[in-house]
């Protein structure tokens, strides 16, 4: 039977397959792409540059610091983390989709464009796995220079806390679990954006397609936030809002736990939506015809 046709095909074959594409599939597109040399180079020059400003704070004050505050700065700023590490995200996960000769030989081994498109998810989840892991070890590495590492927050930290407005709920939670919860809802934002880069990708047979498509939702949700020009019914479903903690949590008087489940659901409704519509696409698609146009 023709694998590029849109009929459904399950093998047991084709399950016990899906390891293998995993595995050939973060060969080809994570540990031998040169692209990835940008992630420990962008991040070093990010980390470099609030560390000099964390120091500069900590010797104006005479408050000390420790490396907690270079990873609060660093993931919970919405510049740095919407114009540096999520473009750069798109770019990486571009590389996924189209399928190339190789991918079109996989998809003929799984024998099920259902478990291909599982695959390709899996892929993309070990993708952001890997570019977080990435990130926040070069933040840690250049942190641990100077501060020091210790259970709480610094002085520094309470005092911008204080001044901030910040909830007691930020202030108690050890900064573990509160830099933990906010890298959990950046894994789940670039989950999104990367699957949206994937299937327009897959859509239009170009990775281009995907990486301007990922850029300018992207931007999209810092316009809705720092410009206003959708109605806030509306901007609370693609907000940046629901990605930083912090920002919700000094806009929001009665900021609790409760609220940090509210965010992660909200973007693994979209991941769902994205996911589905990938799916569909992928049963329908004419993979014979788009290799011969692409």
């Amino acid at each position: 039977m023709n694998p590029y046709s849109t009929h459904v095909i399950s093998s047991p074959r084709g399950r016990r397959g899906i390891f293998s594409f995993v595995y050939f599939e973060l060969i080809q597109h994570i540990f031998t792409k040169l692209r990835w040399s940008l992630v420990p180079l962008v991040c070093a020059f990010i980390a470099y540059a609030v560390f000099g400003a964390v120091l500069a704070q900590s010797k104006n004050t005479s408050l000390d610091a420790n490396t907690w505050d270079v990873l609060w700065a660093v993931l919970t700023n919405q510049r740095l983390v919407l114009f540096s590490l999520t473009p750069l995200f798109c770019y990486l996960a571009s590389d996924l989709l189209p399928e190339p000769a190789f991918g079109q030989a996989m998809l003929f081994r799984l024998g099920s464009r259902r478990l291909w498109w599982f695959g390709k998810t899996i892929t993309l989840g070990l993708t952001v796995i890997s570019y977080t892991a990435l990130n926040v070890l070069v933040l840690v590495m250049i942190a641990s220079i100077v501060l020091p590492w210790e259970r709480g927050w610094s002085p520094l930290s309470f005092q911008k806390f204080s001044e901030w407005g910040a909830p007691p709920a930020i202030v108690t939670l050890p900064p573990p679990a509160i830099i933990g919860l906010q890298l959990i809802l950046l894994g789940l934002w670039w989950f999104f954006i990367g699957l949206l880069v994937m299937v327009v990708a897959q859509r239009f047979q170009r990775s281009t397609a995907g990486f301007v498509t990922g850029i300018i939702i992207n931007f999209v949700t810092q316009t809705i936030d720092w410009y206003g020009v959708f109605p806030s019914s509306m901007a609370n479903f693609l907000s940046s809002e629901q990605i930083f903690i912090f920002t919700r949590a000094v806009q929001d008087s009665a900021w609790e736990i409760a609220t940090v489940v509210y965010m992660i659901t909200h973007w693994v409704v979209w991941i769902v939506v994205v996911y589905c519509w990938g799916l569909k696409m992928s049963l329908r698609q004419d993979f014979i015809q788009a290799r011969e146009t692409a």
